[in-house]
């Protein structure tokens, strides 16, 4: 008998994490737009408040580039109807012409919304 396993939590998270960085990586406006919670607050390396359309026009307009990254095994705490990821992104981008590459530890919040992880909050750091 074929038994159909559901993932726990903590690969759903993980699973969600990699279509976040594939969605960046491409570009993605509607993997984005479908990963990113309306209410998203994130806070850019540059101390810049990111919002859900701000980074979505941001993609759209590839003023943003993704050129490479990857990241380490992230650290994953779920709390009921949330989830706190903390990851270091080794990251290649183009941000307005200019390239910047370097480490980044970021910080999401995720939030279950029906069946789908949805990033609300976050924040973005260069180490």
């Amino acid at each position: 008998m074929a038994h159909s396993t559901t993932p726990s939590l903590t690969e759903q998270i993980h699973e969600a994490e990699n279509r976040l960085l594939q969605a960046q990586k491409n570009s993605d406006v509607s993997a984005l737009d479908r990963l990113l919670h309306d209410d998203l607050v994130f806070i850019a390396p540059n101390n810049e408040i990111t919002t859900k359309k701000s980074d979505l026009d941001m993609h759209r307009s590839g003023n943003l580039k993704v050129l490479a990254s990857h990241a380490e095994e992230p650290l994953v705490k779920i709390q009921e109807d949330l989830a706190t990821v903390v990851v270091d992104v080794h990251l290649r981008v183009e941000f307005y012409g200019q390239p910047f590459e370097g480490l980044y530890r970021y910080m999401r919040v995720w939030k279950a919304v029906g069946n789908d992880w949805k990033i609300i909050a976050g924040s973005c750091s260069q180490l």
